[in-house]
């Protein structure tokens, strides 16, 4: 197999060098004896860089081979030398040799005369070293010693892959390459091997020439094997399965170059040949652009080397590997399995033998999984830029994937392929019964209905829901169903994108995929339909994905016989209602083959549940971390992007298809057809049975379902919709992909007459108002605020939506409404659409928050409430309406966050009351909002309303953001007036706090859920957080509220009389002492002896995180410290001039010194003046600098020490020499590094996405198969995971926010310092809650003020992190 192009000559015969150098040496070390004698042996390392090995020193010189030139094609953020073509100096030119047997020098009367080895290593032979200079030749080594080949020889994947990215591409690497299948040739022990080496222990290695060399000429050295060494050489060998010269030569090049465990070595060395591959293709899309000049595209050395490795059969080498590595996990899955066994059965009997033998099988199952998911990405990139030849590469993709799907048939138990998973056949939820011979690892399967089995397992104590999960998607992993599923996803966008007809492909075959264009159907299509459309296909779904990608690519040639709309079907188990279609044409004509055709690659999707599939699955499959930052061998991009664009494509191009065709019906439809065809089969029943009573015969008559199976349901037009606002959340880029492709004007009117006609469509219609805010932003506003009789300028004449902004605040008040008021209608059964509301309540809606109105004449905040039942009277949201409110307040965060127009003219939307046909009053957003929030709902719809509340909040109003505090703090959602610690007496009437629905109250268990207080619902959001949302890890409330108050602080700060009506302390102190002395110690799990909050993974931590830090930033970043001058008194601006001085000395970029000191006005300055005055005023003073007291002020204030203002607070715990719980928690959280915040997260992602629309949980695996499947079906619009790009990107903002917060600090430390000084008695600080130690009364603290960096340089690895923000740590 030889290439046509490279000068480099061949290599010599059997990779030997044509000249030796013998040296002797200490094993694994530098050869002992004069300095001066033979040069250091080292091996060859990229360009400019030679290590040396041992406790030698490098070599400095001339690198091996000729320095590539700089400069060149790159791609992404990556970049790469322009590649040459065979450079015969460059250095790694021998081809691999056949590894096997040693190669023995035997001499008649040889002697081994070598030393005795030292204790614990290789010992020194007794050979005198050579002398001479470089590239001498030396007397032959001693006879019978074996010779180990150099590590490159043998292993080149690292070389090769070292050579490609400087530019250097040669022949005989693209060989070598070529033989990727050959990589994981695993061996057997070698007994006569063995036997050698424990007889004869000197070994004679052989190493690269040094740098200063010729190339061409080697050295070797001498290693005496110790004992020791002999042990780890077999152990390493057979966990491996490597032979003993193999095992050998990479334990040289892992001690010499120190590159850690040989066995890290060997992995990184394995994984190097299909990353080098792909970082090609990879490569290659980055010349495409070179399109134009044709001659220049084909004299690229990457075109010509992808080129080549095509041409001579790469992409059929990488099917059969897949096919290989499956087939290996499957026996090592099977082997692992057994191990357990085992290990379970002789309980400790060899524990440490079995266990590193357990460790050995897992590292193989991981190495095989990884490679298996590099050959499908690489052959995605193969399909991404190249049309693949139909009968050789198309259709065998195809067939590798229905192959990989359908699993072993003879072994379905341990290869199930992607068939559907038994949700009840996981874990038990039960710990093992006392004396159960049962070991941890060995899972209980439930019982189906043995009494016995449900006796039993009713003695048996329930697991942690949380230990359960982990515990399952452990198990799941074990099984290798998330690996298949990512590496069989990737493998279908590969099928996907070559049937993309926009996708611009590169022509290299002549017998390409492509649909009938002239009403002609040859022999390859009709291969292709036999693949596609076949029967064989035991995943449907799948095969859906496929023929939708068919369909589009049918529909884009024009062909006559599917230019019009297919006529609709009437059929139950369709989603496509109408008449039966007869087809045109004879039953043989090429028109009706195509028709056909084209019909069921419309109508089999839904059918097979494809978008529920691709929702569930095949999304959470794509999104596949990225490789480490510190992995120079990852690809130069990231695969999940392209991965992700091809399947927007494909959602767009389809969803185009379906609304130009018959679009299928929605789930509401559906369901009322079903009950329908129930409804008459019943009535055909009960007519039959008379019959039979009439004519006296008797036959079996029909079992009808009593009610209408929706696990039989197919995908209708709800699913579709989803699925679209699903690509498009995925990111801006993603949206603008998926309208470009769309017009969004005809896309929403037809949408909005199918939503007028069927009222069940009206949240995935807002959803996917919401995704077209994404990428349009002001169109979307500009359409929902035209006046009725008024269409924007970007509609035509006939398009025009009936939804408008103020139909949506009428539904959202509804609701409002609703839930509290009991005289109307229950909205567990009625549903609402925007503007559909009813209007002739006679009370605002902030009404029946503050009056008492649960009907059983108690507060709905009394403490003797503890649990909420659906006796007690409260309401709750059905699905449909849950779905419908989040949507509208979905649609409102949507389009405020991202325009300050829409912004603003939200915030002066309202609504009439209306009385008795006149309106009364107004309801404004705001207090619409407010109201919704304490009402029953779940957590994540209370969320959802904070969210879109912070949307709303303007960028510098004050007047409008002191409104939005004071409606926070009398809804009392933060319940302060249970904290404080001077409480006073709640005004009469003023009924604060929050209702929940009983299925939150319903997750309460206190026997899981370890919390500071009891399950009192009176505690508001923080009963909420500590017990609702902690049942499930996921806290959405907390993180919407969060949310609010840090864009609450960074628009307009915090008032100083907030709270002036009924709190001894005013002010936004509570607030920020809820996230600094409540939410972040409680994450990190710093609060008293309490463990840390439960979360579903580390995403959902790292969101909490990330909110509550953005809050404690911009507290900090607002405040400034008054500059206090014996010349003239405190000013804003010389305070503000001090501070950015500061921060201008030690920070170079303006834009941070511009976000460390934010503008503040005059009244937001007195209050900062306010932290230095005495905080013990006598009766009757004035309450600071320029800022007089009201009599029931100073009342209330009366003998109560005064507080400060939230940004001294965070400044002086920041910089307190005893420490204190915020500096804790930041110290724990900057040691904390990316791998460990992002740890299974994509593992509790994919391990669930397996099950798709039916996951399992602690509740069905409790209950077992008596449990109803239809109860696990996941609902329309589900709760979001986080995804490891999500999860990241918290970290990210986390990380950024503490080293902002640092910065805040350092630059206002002096000055801090300096005012306090000047002022003297105001250095003590007073909690204003009991946040910090639970409920009982916190002390006053002293502060201490030291500078930052003494305080944190204790922390070894935050010093970095320091300096990187400007800091001088050290001092």
């Amino acid at each position: 197999m030889a290439f046509s192009f490279g000068t480099t000559p061949a290599p010599s015969a059997g990779g030997a060098p044509a000249q030796s150098t013998f040296a002797p040496g200490n094993a694994f070390n530098a050869p002992a004896g004069n300095a001066g004698a033979a040069p250091t042996p080292s091996f060859a390392a990229p360009a400019g860089n030679t290590n040396a090995f041992g406790n030698a020193a490098p070599v400095s010189g001339p690198s091996t081979g000729t320095n590539p030139p700089t400069g060149g094609t790159a791609f992404g953020n990556a970049s790469a030398a322009t590649p040459t073509f065979g450079t015969a100096s460059a250095a790694g030119n021998s081809a691999p040799a056949t590894a096997g047997a040693p190669t023995t020098a035997v001499h008649a009367g040889a002697t081994n005369t070598a030393a005795p080895p030292a204790p614990g290593g290789f010992g020194l032979g007794s050979t005198p070293a050579a002398s001479g200079g470089a590239g001498s030749t030396s007397p032959a080594p001693a006879p019978s010693y074996t010779q180990i080949p150099e590590f490159d020889t043998m292993f080149p994947g690292i070389k090769i892959a070292q050579q490609l990215r400087n530019g250097v591409i040669k022949e005989e690497s693209l060989q070598i390459l070529l033989k990727v299948k050959d990589v994981w040739n695993q061996q057997k022990p070698n007994p006569a091997v063995r036997q050698s080496l424990m007889q004869q222990r000197m070994v004679v290695l052989s190493l690269p020439a040094p740098a200063n060399t010729d190339p061409s000429t080697s050295t070797q050295q001498q290693a005496h094997l110790t004992d020791d060494m002999l042990r780890e050489l077999f152990q390493i060998a057979e966990d491996l399965a490597l032979s003993e010269i193999q095992t050998l030569s990479l334990m040289a090049k892992a001690k010499m170059t120190k590159s850690g465990a040989p066995e890290e070595l060997y992995w990184k060395e394995r994984r190097a040949h299909l990353d080098t591959l792909t970082f090609l293709f990879q490569q290659r899309l980055s010349v495409g652009d070179l399109g134009a000049d044709s001659q220049a595209l084909g004299e690229n050395p990457i075109v010509k080397a992808t080129n080549a490795l095509l041409q001579q059969g790469l992409f059929t080498q990488l099917l059969q590997l897949i096919r290989e590595y499956t087939d290996r996990l499957v026996h090592l899955m099977d082997q692992r399995r057994r191990h357990i066994a085992d290990a379970a059965a002789l309980r400790d009997t060899h524990d440490s033998v079995r266990a590193q033998s357990l460790r050995g099988v897992s590292r193989h199952i991981d190495f095989a999984s990884q490679q298996r998911q590099s050959a499908a990405e690489l052959l995605f990139f193969i399909a991404y830029q190249f049309h693949l030849e139909t009968k050789t590469e198309f259709l065998p993709l195809i067939k590798l994937v229905r192959e990989l799907s359908h699993g072993d048939e003879t072994r379905l138990e341990i290869s199930p392929g992607l068939m559907t998973l038994d949700p009840f056949k996981v874990p038990s939820a039960f710990e093992n019964a006392p004396g159960s011979d049962s070991q941890q690892h060995q899972h209980q399967l439930f019982a189906m209905d043995d009494a016995w089995g449900q006796g039993h397992k009713s003695q048996q104590q329930e697991k942690n829901p949380f230990a359960w999960k982990q515990e399952f998607v452990e198990d799941c992993w074990n099984q290798g169903h998330p690996q298949l599923l990512r590496s069989v996803s990737t493998l279908m966008m590969a099928v996907v994108t070559s049937m993309d007809p926009l996708q611009a492909l590169t022509d290299r075959v002549h017998n390409r995929i492509e649909p009938p264009t002239d009403a002609t159907v040859n022999v390859v299509i009709d291969e292709l339909h036999s693949v596609l459309f076949s029967q064989e296909w035991k995943v449907p779904h799948i095969q859906g994905v496929f023929l939708a990608s068919y369909g589009i690519l049918l529909k884009s040639t024009n062909n006559a016989a599917i230019a019009s709309p297919l006529s609709p079907r009437n059929n139950a188990a369709s989603p496509f209602a109408g008449a039966v279609l007869h087809e045109s044409g004879s039953a043989a004509s090429p028109d009706a083959t195509v028709r056909k055709a084209f019909r069921e690659a419309l109508e089999t999707p839904a059918v097979a549940k494809t978008f529920t599939f691709v929702r569930f699955s095949l999304l959470p499959a794509l999104q596949i971390p990225p490789s480490p930052p510190s992995d120079p061998s990852a690809p130069s991009c990231v695969v999940s992007e392209f991965l992700l664009q091809v399947m927007t494509d494909w959602t767009s191009q389809y969803f185009s298809l379906l609304l130009h065709q018959n679009p299928p019906l929605s789930r509401a439809s559906w369901e009322k057809d079903s009950e329908q065809d129930l409804s008459l089969r019943r009535q055909q029943k009960e007519q039959y049975r008379q019959f039979q009573d009439w004519s006296g015969t008797r036959t079996r008559l029909e079992t009808i379902p009593s009610a209408v199976d929706l696990l039989a349901r197919p995908d209708c037009m709800d699913d579709v919709l989803e699925l679209c606002y699903d690509v498009c959340r995925l990111g801006r880029d993603y949206a603008a992909i998926f309208w470009s492709k769309n017009n969004s004007s005809e896309v929403l009117l037809q949408i909005d007459k199918m939503r007028l006609e069927d009222d069940s469509l009206a949240p995935s219609f807002l959803n996917l108002l919401s995704a077209l805010a994404l990428n349009s932003t002001d169109k979307v506003h500009e359409l929902l605020s035209a006046p009725q009789d008024n269409r924007p300028e970007f509609l035509t004449d006939d398009v025009q939506i009936k939804m408008r902004w103020t139909g949506i605040l009428e539904t959202i008040r509804y609701y409002a409404r609703a839930l509290i008021d009991k005289e109307m209608d229950a909205v567990t059964s009625q549903s609402t659409s925007s503007g559909t509301g009813p209007g002739g309540d006679n009370e605002s809606s902030m009404y029946y928050y503050y009056s008492n109105n649960d009907g059983d004449g108690s507060n709905s905040s009394s403490s003797n409430k503890k649990t909420a039942t659906p006796s007690s009277g409260i309401r709750e949201l059905g699905d449909h309406n849950s779905l419908l409110l989040a949507a509208h307040l979905r649609l409102i965060t949507s389009v405020a966050s991202r325009s300050a127009n829409a912004r603003s003219s939200l915030r002066k939307l309202s609504v009439p009351i209306n009385s008795n046909g006149s309106a009364v009053g107004i309801d404004s957003l705001w207090m619409i909002l407010v109201t919704l929030a304490a009402t029953p709902i779940s957590p994540e719809l209370r969320g959802a309303v904070f969210d879109a509340l912070a949307s709303t909040i303007p960028d510098s109003s004050l007047a409008e953001i002191k409104q939005a505090w004071e409606l926070v703090e009398n809804s009392g959602v933060l319940p302060i007036y249970k904290l404080l610690v001077y409480p006073t007496p709640i005004p009469e009437g003023f009924a604060p706090g929050i209702l929940f629905p009983p299925s939150s109250t319903a997750r309460v268990n206190e026997k899981h859920c370890k919390s500071w207080i009891s399950a009192d619902p009176t505690f508001a959001l923080i009963y909420e957080m500590e017990y609702i949302e902690a049942s499930r890890g996921v806290y959405p409330s907390t993180c919407g509220f969060l949310r609010l108050l840090r864009q609450l602080i960074h628009a307009g700060g915090c008032p100083s009389d907030l709270g002036n009506i009924w709190r001894s302390h005013t002010g936004c102190v509570p607030y920020v002492e809820y996230v600094i002395h409540l939410i972040l110690p409680r994450a990190m799990g710093e609060f008293g002896a309490l463990p840390a909050l439960p979360f579903r993974s580390n995403g959902d931590k790292n969101e909490l995180l990330s909110v509550a830090l953005d809050v404690v930033s911009a507290c900090l970043c607002r405040y400034v410290v008054p500059w206090f001058s014996p010349e003239q008194e405190p000013s804003v601006t010389e305070s503000s001039f001090k501070t950015t001085e500061e921060a201008r000395r030690m920070f170079a970029f303006e834009r941070l010194v511009s976000r460390m000191v934010l503008p503040v006005g005059e009244n937001e300055f007195h209050i900062f003046l306010n932290d230095f005055v005495d905080p013990h005023p006598p009766a009757g003073a004035s309450d600071g600098v320029g800022v007089s007291m009201t009599n029931s002020q100073i009342t209330l204030n009366s003998g109560v020490p005064k507080s400060k203002s939230p940004g001294f607070l965070i400044l002086s715990e920041m910089v307190n020499r005893t420490g204190s719980s915020l500096v804790t928690t930041i110290r724990k959280l900057l040691a904390e590094g990316l791998d460990e915040a992002i740890d299974g997260v994509d593992k509790y992602i994919i391990a669930f996405a397996r099950y798709g629309a039916t996951p399992p949980s602690v509740t069905s695996s409790r209950t077992g198969q008596k449990y109803p499947l239809k109860n696990m079906l996941l609902p329309l619009r589900s709760s979001d995971n986080i995804s490891v790009d999500t999860a990241i990107a918290f970290w990210n903002n986390r990380t950024a926010r503490i080293l902002e917060l640092l910065c805040a600090v350092a630059c206002r430390e002096r000055n801090f310092a300096a005012a306090l000084d000047a002022r003297k008695g105001s250095s003590e600080i007073m909690p204003v809650t009991k946040f910090q130690v639970g409920l009982s009364a916190p002390s006053v603290a002293e502060i201490q003020p030291v500078e930052i960096g003494e305080i944190i340089k204790t922390k070894q690895e935050l010093l970095p992190l320091l300096s990187f923000v400007g800091h001088l740590a050290t001092r």
